[in-house]
C-alpha cells in the first residue's frame, strides 16, 4: 500500500510539473535561429499586375493581421510592427512577439515577393531568437493565392 502510495504522489508530482512547465514552454510552431532572424520565403509574381496592384494586395494582406511600421513603397519595403501572438491558455502571452518583414523586387516592374517572420520568446536571460513556421507559412499562403504565379 505504501508503495502504490508513493507512485501516486510522484505521478502527480510529475503530472503538475508538466502542466506548469507546459504553460510557459515555446510554441510548436517556433524555431530557435542563429545569426539571421527568420527564413525568408520567396514568391514569383504572376504576370498582368503592375507595381501599384502588387503594393496595394500587400499593404493590405499584412494590415489585416498585424500593424504597419516602416512602408517604404519606392523600395517594396514593409515591416509590421511587433504582436504578441501567442496564446496561453485564454490570454495572449506578453512572452511571445512576432513580426513580418516584407520585400519586393525585380525592374521596372516587381516581379519576386520575399517574405520573413521575426519571432522572440522571453526568457529570463532575454529574447531568443527566431520564426514561427504556422504564422509564416499563413501569411505566405495569403500572399501566394493573392499575388503568386501559377505553376503548372
Amino acid at each position: 500500500m505504501k508503495g502504490k502510495k508513493m507512485k501516486l504522489g510522484f505521478f502527480s508530482l510529475i503530472m503538475g510539473a508538466l502542466i506548469i512547465t507546459g504553460c510557459s514552454s515555446l510554441p510548436r510552431t517556433f524555431v530557435v535561429t542563429r545569426g539571421d532572424v527568420g527564413e525568408w520565403k520567396v514568391l514569383d509574381i504572376r504576370e498582368g499586375l503592375n507595381n501599384e496592384q502588387v503594393w496595394n494586395i500587400f499593404v493590405d494582406t499584412l494590415s489585416q493581421k498585424y500593424d504597419l511600421e516602416v512602408i517604404q513603397k519606392d523600395g517594396g519595403y514593409i515591416r509590421t510592427a511587433w504582436k504578441h501572438t501567442y496564446m496561453d491558455g485564454n490570454k495572449v502571452s506578453n512572452r511571445y512577439r512576432t513580426r513580418f518583414v516584407a520585400k519586393l523586387s525585380g525592374a521596372p516592374t516587381w516581379e519576386k515577393a520575399r517574405l520573413k517572420c521575426e519571432s522572440n520568446w522571453m526568457e529570463d536571460e532575454g529574447w531568443i531568437s527566431g520564426y514561427d513556421t504556422h504564422l509564416l507559412e499563413e501569411i505566405y499562403g495569403d500572399i501566394q493565392g493573392k499575388i503568386g504565379r501559377v505553376r503548372r
